[in-house]
């Protein structure tokens, strides 16, 4: 949740939860293959206004590998963003942004979210395809044990 502190006790009037947006790790091939796994990749952010009228928050996010929409509580008095996944503007590398929201709110007009993911374990590069990983392997030597050689090796798809 994003806390707005004042100089008295009062809780904030305008607040967010969560205090931000992680899409944790994301997987370019697994969204290409199955579409149906985009709703899963999509994260709920509210926003709230307690004991307003007439609240209006609109978002917008800072970054192109997601986009968001919006849709106003019943009451008048929060926002529900679905903040979602563009998959054909993925690319390998963590993810870092902002979700800006501005709000009518006179004491607190402005709001920042942040957002990130990390999908630099895709395997999908330019030129398509599937990613070949280099065979691993090591030696590891330790006193009055010996040494031990391990190997893991990529299997083809």
């Amino acid at each position: 949740m994003v806390v707005v502190h004042r100089d008295d006790d009062r809780a904030p009037r305008v607040y967010t939860f969560p205090e931000e947006v992680d899409f944790g790790t994301l997987s370019l091939r697994d969204l290409a293959r199955d579409p149906g796994l985009l709703p899963a990749a999509t994260q709920t952010l509210m926003a709230y206004q307690f004991g307003g009228a007439g609240f209006v928050a609109r978002a917008q996010v800072d970054v192109p590998q997601f986009a968001i929409t919006s849709e106003r509580g019943a009451q008048g008095d929060r926002y529900q963003y679905a903040v979602t996944v563009v998959p054909g503007r993925l690319e390998a590398g963590v993810i870092r942004g902002s979700i800006l929201i501005e709000t009518n709110d006179a004491e607190i007009p402005r709001l920042v979210v942040p957002v990130s993911g990390d999908d630099r374990f895709l395997t999908a590069y330019p030129g398509g395809g599937p990613a070949t990983l280099p065979d691993i392997s090591a030696t590891i030597t330790a006193p009055h044990i010996g040494s031990s050689t391990w190997a893991i090796a990529t299997a083809p798809e």
